[in-house]
């Protein structure tokens, strides 16, 4: 029997989401296939990383976790570990003992996985083994493959023939599922065919998860048409909201100064030492700005230089949020030296400082300005102390 539905905005919780912190287990595999392993295949050097196109042959091993990000990747043989995939073209019919995680333009999955298999891409075939959960997000996806347990398939356009020995999920703009499901079935699409008679467990399909939530006085066919009107900001809310961020800010600024009053002062000489120093940390800071965007983005694109991209991001960050109340003490101290006030008093240049960015804060378009000033100052100054110390110790 052929069923066909409407797709409708349901909130859907999956037990898994995709890219999720990744299932260390202990597996158990037959002792037959590891004595098979050991005599008949033949080890290959246990390299961890791969930034070329790469094949692993049929008759070798690889005895730990795999990482690779490529444009062609194959893995015909056996893989003791987890494997970790960014490439164009992936094709794997060997073993994997553990977990597979791919993101590539094409992916065929005919080998074995004893682990969960993950995979994102644009045109992607399932007809392997999986003895975990299966996980594929893509434009087109085939699966005819077995998973042993829950199957999360979210696609444009989906086939799915094979078998699954717990719970689907299938989100689908057009799609067909003629699979053999042993548990229960969650279908949401908006074109779709179903052979519901190869469903043990309840299907659960747009119709039956309309009814649940009109049980629970929830309507998800009626279209809100309630409008939102933007709250009216007077200037006692701004003025409010001005004395609050002085106070918050001013509180962290006194911390980073009393936990480190040396890097504040080296920092502070970057800024204000003269008037070169001032051009030179801003168009140094202004210049990271915009390139970051671009060197975090290839980054990521490897495996290895997420961990990097991460904590670069995060440095920038702490430094556009924070590092910008260097920048106002600095201000402040030169404001002082203008006042004929002696002395180094970073507090109150602190006060003064953040004073002054509050008042500029109440006035539009100028305040936008003053910030990216700030904010470029900061990554400069910091950059350039940190060369300074850099510079030094090679000297040394």
């Amino acid at each position: 029997m052929y069923k066909h539905g409407t797709i409708y905005t349901v909130n859907y919780h999956h037990k898994n989401m995709f890219f999720s912190k990744r299932l260390f287990g202990v597996l158990a595999v037959p002792l037959l296939a590891v004595l098979f392993s050991i005599v008949a295949a033949k080890p290959a050097n246990a390299a961890e990383f791969h930034f070329k196109d790469y094949t692993l042959a049929q008759d070798e091993t690889v005895a730990d976790d795999l990482y690779i990000t490529n444009s062609y990747t194959e893995i015909n043989g056996l893989v003791q570990g987890d494997v970790m995939i960014a490439a164009t073209d992936v094709k794997i019919t060997g073993t994997v003992t553990g977990d597979i995680y791919i993101v590539g333009t094409n992916i065929t999955f005919t080998g074995n996985t004893y682990g969960n298999l993950y995979t994102a891409g644009n045109d992607i075939s399932i007809q392997g083994i999986v003895k975990g959960n299966a996980y594929t997000i893509g434009s087109v996806v085939n699966f005819s493959g077995d998973v042993e347990n829950d199957y999360t398939d979210i696609a444009m356009r989906t086939n799915n023939t094979g078998s699954v020995g717990d719970d689907a999920r299938i989100i689908t703009s057009d799609g067909t599922v003629d699979s053999l499901i042993k548990g229960d079935l969650v279908l949401i699409g908006s074109k779709y065919s179903l052979q519901d008679s190869k469903v043990t467990g309840n299907i659960y399909d747009n119709a039956r998860i309309n009814s649940i939530a009109q049980e629970q006085g929830v309507d998800l066919t009626h279209e809100s048409n309630t409008t939102y009107t933007m709250p009216t900001v007077t200037w006692s809310s701004k003025l409010f909201g001005a004395l609050f961020a002085f106070c918050s800010m001013s509180l962290v600024g006194y911390f980073m100064i009393a936990a480190a009053p040396v890097k504040t002062g080296k920092i502070m000489s970057k800024v204000t030492g003269s008037p070169k120093d001032f051009v030179f940390s801003l168009m140094i800071g202004f210049g990271i700005l915009v390139v970051a965007p671009f060197a975090l983005l290839v980054l990521s694109i490897s495996l290895v230089g997420i961990p990097f991209a991460f904590f670069i991001m995060g440095l920038l960050l702490f430094l556009t949020l924070f590092g910008k109340l260097w920048v106002e003490t600095a201000f402040g101290q030169e404001i002082l030296l203008l006042l004929k006030s002696e002395g180094y008093r970073p507090f109150k240049s602190l006060a003064i400082g953040r004073g002054i960015s509050v008042l500029i804060g109440l006035v539009p378009f100028v305040s936008f300005f003053y910030s990216i000033v700030l904010m470029s100052t900061a990554v400069g100054a910091f950059v350039r102390m940190k060369l300074e110390y850099w510079n030094k110790g090679k000297k040394k």
